[in-house]
């Protein structure tokens, strides 16, 4: 799987590692959540 964020790549590899990339969480649901998710995996 490859995910662009405009237009440029941002991931590339198989789903599970890729929904669970800091860069896509960011691009595709906001900083917001990905600080949330961040946290959360290292709780």
């Amino acid at each position: 799987m490859v995910v662009l964020d405009g237009g440029v790549k941002i991931a590339e590899d198989v789903p599970r590692r890729v929904v669970e990339d800091e860069r896509v969480i960011a691009a595709y649901l906001g900083p917001k959540f990905a600080s949330k998710h961040k946290e959360m995996a290292h709780a």
